[in-house]
């Protein structure tokens, strides 16, 4: 059954805590007339964005007024792209884009191309849930950091801030969603040659991000095998909703399109 359109997500960004920064029609943008179906898990991704890219929007600042003057500036240089706010690529790719030190970016309530042609990774995350062949894109949330695996690897602020997303998105469905690589989804040899690799220049590697994720914050275990407390952690990581408020994400988050 397709889903409406995941309109709830501002408020559930807010729950990290963090600047949520919305992309001007984010309400009502989707690459999918029908929007989501049912969501199982998020997709997240580096941007692979150019060394170049970067550099060209170092100290400018992020310009949110309109759609035609979008500029996420040195904080998100790939947003303007990731937006399709030139309407060259058909849709939007992720819908949430974080930036490098300050904020995160909501692009889109709707499903955006961002996952593309793949299977569900059973090696890794076990049976699958019932998410065919080549449709990530309808069954899950892309969530990228606007980084590389060269000159620009992910900050220590995306990092902690991808972990109180995931975090935040688990409280609002009150159970765990799937945390999928776009590598995974995609990965080297896949077919129709669309090998990917990312998200990159995680330290520890993908296993080590659901480990942060599990334990609620970016920041290494305690010797006792809990969460260090500080800088990183996110405060509400231990409230784990039960499994029944999926109704409450189901009612609040998707709305339908008018």
């Amino acid at each position: 059954m397709a889903v409406p359109m995941l309109t709830g997500l501002e408020r559930a960004l807010a729950a990290t805590g963090l600047p949520v920064r919305t992309v001007p029609g984010w309400r009502t943008r989707s690459g999918f007339s029908a929007g989501y179906r049912e969501i199982v898990g998020t997709v997240l991704h580096t941007t692979e964005s150019d060394d170049e890219e970067f550099a060209s929007r170092a100290g400018r600042p992020a310009d949110l007024g309109s759609l035609a003057a979008l500029d996420g500036g040195e904080d998100a240089p790939t947003l303007r792209h990731a937006a399709d706010a030139d309407g060259t690529r058909g849709a939007h790719t992720y819908a949430v884009l974080i930036g490098r030190r300050e904020a995160l970016y909501l692009i889109a309530a709707g499903p955006g191309w961002q996952a593309g042609h793949g299977a569900w990774p059973r090696r890794t995350l076990g049976r699958n849930p019932g998410v065919p062949d080549d449709m990530a894109n309808l069954h899950t949330i892309g969530v990228a950091l606007d980084a590389n695996e060269h000159g620009h690897p992910p900050t220590q602020f995306q990092l902690d801030a991808l972990v109180r997303v995931l975090v935040a998105l688990d409280e609002e469905w009150g159970e765990r969603l799937a945390v999928i690589m776009h590598g995974e989804w995609q990965p080297p040899g896949a077919r129709h040659g669309e090998g990917r690799t990312d998200p990159t220049g995680i330290p520890g590697g993908w296993e080590a991000l659901r480990a942060a994720r599990d334990r609620g914050a970016w920041t290494p275990a305690s010797p006792d095998g809990g969460p260090q407390t500080g800088a990183g952690q996110n405060p509400s990581s231990s409230r784990m909703r039960s499994k029944s408020s999926s109704m409450t994400w189901s009612r609040s988050l998707f709305s339908r399109r008018r």
